[in-house]
């Protein structure tokens, strides 16, 4: 959003090209960060409750060029004549009639561009991606991403909960198209479910009577039965930590997924500005990636399961030769 010509609401000052300006949440009142700071709160204050929103001063019109192109008023970006809203700042670029509103008595509310954005500005700066690139690209519950990138930015922090991803990580990464960290999490968590697995297997065979190992290797698990308990207590710890840490950071690694993924389409595209297709097309939901994800782990706890009993079998076999 481009305030320049108008005033600070605090200091009364004309703000420039290249201020820094937060704008209330709740009014729309722009202030001078330092402004803002300084005040503690924002300085239009009396307007909150009543349902009043800040007016702005000026309320340029859209400029058309040659009959082709039209500026946005807001930002100066060149549009092609015909679009609804400005492709940078989503500005409207046709005009509406007033209804039943006295002439002259239009109020401009920041709402128009901000409240899908939580009164965020979207064209503010987190880490290489506008807040409006990274809403595009989240695309599903914004509402709970954009103000934590926004926390991660402000503050450095990096920790958050998430409670999907305390769940089931693979699940939740494969969503969200990381495949990268859905395969590291689904790898993790199948092989520390190996021990659980195979004691599980020997229980059952000695019950059922169906051989899953040999006689002598199922007799040697079972008399050791409580070191491959102690195991299973060490894997089970292992796969908490592993859910807590991917629960506590992965808002963050999203973060920096999403950012990474925005800077990589404006090289390819050799483009400042990213449509909202093209950002969409690469972020967003992907639900039929969680069934692939499951059908991956099921996969390679199969081969992990059966390729632990071979090997078990031959170190086993290598063991008595040995004796």
């Amino acid at each position: 959003m481009n305030y320049t010509g108008e005033k600070c609401v605090l200091c009364e000052q004309v703000f420039n090209d290249g201020d820094d300006v937060v704008v209330c949440p709740e009014c729309g009142a722009p202030h001078h960060r330092e402004c803002y700071k300084k005040n503690g709160n924002c300085a239009a204050a009396a307007l909150h409750g009543s349902g009043t929103k800040w007016k702005r001063m000026n309320a340029p019109e859209p400029r058309v060029i040659s009959g082709e192109l039209t500026i946005c008023p807001v930002c100066r970006t060149a549009n092609k004549t015909g679009n609804q809203r400005c492709v940078k700042c989503g500005n409207p670029l046709v005009s509406e009639e007033p209804k039943n509103t006295p002439e002259g008595s239009e109020e401009f509310s920041p709402f128009t561009q901000t409240a899908e954005f939580l009164g965020i500005d979207p064209e503010e700066d987190i880490g290489g991606a506008t807040v409006r690139e990274l809403s595009q690209f989240v695309d599903s519950n914004t509402i709970y991403y954009i103000p934590l990138f926004k926390r991660f930015k402000e503050l450095g922090s990096k920790l958050s909960l998430n409670l999907l991803c305390f769940v089931f990580p693979p699940i939740y990464f494969a969503n969200r198209r990381m495949w990268g960290w859905a395969m590291i999490t689904a790898v993790i968590m199948v092989l520390l479910a190996i021990p659980a697995a195979i004691s599980y297997m020997i229980n059952e065979s000695m019950r059922q009577g169906f051989s899953f190992l040999t006689a002598g290797l199922t007799s040697f698990i079972y008399d050791n039965r409580q070191l491959l308990n102690n195991i299973i207590e060490v894997c089970n710890i292992g796969n908490l930590v592993t859910r807590l840490s991917m629960c506590l950071f992965c808002n963050y690694m999203y973060m920096r997924f999403a950012v990474r993924n925005l800077k990589k389409l404006k090289q390819r595209t050799r483009r400042t500005v990213l449509s909202q297709e093209t950002v969409a097309a690469a972020g967003g939901l992907r639900p039929l990636n969680s069934l692939l994800i499951l059908l991956i782990m099921g996969a390679m706890a199969y081969a992990a399961l059966f390729g632990t009993a071979l090997l078990l079998e031959v170190c086993f076999n290598l063991s008595r030769m040995s004796v």
